[in-house]
């Protein structure tokens, strides 16, 4: 039966819960009608105008719109003008032949621009020190480091790095210094160094001018490590004379670093070990510390005693015996440096993988054309690199190349009252050697490049930065305190 509605109209029976289509009105009207009035009370107190006063202001343009039309007309104006118009190039007036002789007969063509590549030599009397600096900051951190792992040791690890490193150099610029391949293969697997002697060995490279011409790393050959000659063990430079005695003030011989760790762990009543036999020093001469990798022998207590002891240096003509590689003396040093590396960085030169070993990569810097030179005088009984220096360039340079230059010391100018002999007689620079001081410097006689060629112009004075005299070590520990140190956890 039909339900009969308010109206009188016969409809389907009213469901529960839905209301009648009057009452619905009703609500969706009250509820717009709330609605509208929480609007109104909601409005913006800031403006006095009630809210139907409010205008209604259209939205302008946007900066986004307004330049995006200004480039696209822009780009159009510029499309326009670019386009060449039509225009006749033809000669209007009729030039007069001139009556010359003609050359173009051959057999030379047109010329082309040349791009000659020159070399320099590099100096590594600032890494001995950037190596001591290093053993004095890991000391700060352990007080115990001397009886873990004595001075020398370290040395010797730190200075196989960077040997090995440059015969690798000369291999990736195109030379074969000794018939292997990569020095750096020889080395320890699980290997790391402090990441400041990472910088320094990886600054050693190939450059470019502000000229743009390149600047190839040169390994003189006097300064390749030479293979045993018996009585005299690999590792030197040979018989020191008054033309190559640069060689050990500028390089460092593996025999003089390996040498200091043979004469640290001799026993008192044994005979002392010379940094170099005396076959190849000049007669009655006597060894400054300006020979690389030459000095005291380390203190030693009981505890450091079988640290320094239980190892050996190849010899012979291998390469390992030539850069006196000696894996246990430098796994040792390694056990030590991984122990430190939450206080002070390190860099690891171990194998990424199995096939794949992290090669020291060479950087390009700018900084590696400007040269240093001591303003004061320096006795050659005095560690040269240790005295403060001005940086020297054929161009200009800011401060921070110049502290660059400072701390790294890779280009020397020696002059007569600061020359830096690794040896005296009676005090006094052996006879001969005063002329041939910058050798190494000026790439001339044993020193003469053999890849590129020598250029003169780049170690001109042109411009100079100047400081106070005294030493460079405070630079160097400053720069070491600045860079490496790590936060205590």
């Amino acid at each position: 039966m039909a339900d009969t509605h308010r109206n009188g109209r016969t409809s389907q029976p009213i469901q529960r819960g839905q209301p009648a289509s009057g009452e619905k009105n009703q609500r969706n009207q009250r509820r717009a009608y709330e609605f509208q009035q929480r609007k109104n009370f909601e409005r913006d107190w800031n403006d006095v105008r009630e809210y139907e006063e409010r205008e209604s202001k259209p939205r302008g343009p946007t900066n986004r719109s307004t330049a995006w039309k200004k480039n696209r007309t822009q780009k159009k104006q510029e499309a326009t003008a670019n386009t060449a118009s039509a225009y006749d190039f033809r000669a209007m007036d009729e030039t007069a032949p001139v009556d010359e002789p003609l050359y173009d007969l051959g057999p030379h063509t047109s010329s082309i621009p040349m791009q000659e590549t020159y070399s320099q030599n590099f100096e590594f009397s600032g890494y001995i020190d950037q190596i001591e600096r290093t053993y004095e900051s890991l000391r700060g951190i352990d007080p115990r480091l001397d009886r873990r792992m004595p001075f020398s040791m370290f040395q010797h690890s730190m200075t196989t790095i960077l040997n090995c490193y440059l015969i690798d150099l000369t291999l990736d610029n195109g030379e074969r210094k000794l018939d292997s391949g990569r020095c750096q293969d020889l080395l320890p697997e699980d290997l790391c160094i402090p990441d400041n002697l990472y910088h320094y060995i990886a600054s050693v490279g190939n450059t470019v001018t502000v000229g743009g011409e390149d600047i190839k790393f040169n390994l003189p050959d006097i300064a390749i490590p030479q293979a045993a000659d018996d009585p005299i063990p690999a590792g030197s430079f040979g018989a020191v004379t008054p033309e190559n005695h640069n060689v050990y003030e500028c390089y460092i011989s593996p025999l003089v670093t390996s040498n200091r760790v043979l004469n640290s762990r001799r026993r008192d009543n044994e005979p002392e070990v010379p940094p170099l036999p005396p076959a190849l020093i000049p007669a009655g001469s006597v060894p400054t510390p300006n020979l690389l990798g030459h000095g005291p022998r380390d203190v030693l207590t009981a505890e450091a005693r079988p640290r320094i002891e239980g190892f050996d240096f190849p010899d012979g003509d291998s390469v390992a015996a030539r850069l006196r590689i000696s894996p246990e003396l430098m796994c040792r040093v390694n056990t030590v440096l991984f122990e430190l590396r939450g206080r002070y960085k390190m860099r690891d030169l171990g194998r990424s993988s199995p096939t794949l070993r992290n090669y020291i990569k060479p950087k390009t810097l700018a900084g590696n054309v400007q040269f240093v030179r001591a303003p004061e005088h320096v006795p050659d009984i005095q560690r040269l690199s240790q005295r403060q220096c001005q940086i020297r360039s054929s161009s200009s340079f800011g401060s921070a190349t110049a502290g660059y230059n400072n701390v790294s010391v890779l280009h020397r100018e020696r002059t007569n009252n600061a020359r830096g002999a690794c040896f005296t007689v009676n005090g006094a620079i052996p006879q001969g050697w005063l002329a041939t001081i910058n050798n190494n410097f000026n790439m001339v006689g044993p020193f003469a490049p053999t890849i590129g060629a020598n250029n003169p112009a780049i170690r001109a004075t042109k411009f100079v930065s100047h400081s106070p005299g005294g030493t460079r070590i405070t630079a160097i520990d400053n720069y070491i305190k600045r860079n490496f140190y790590l936060p205590a956890t």
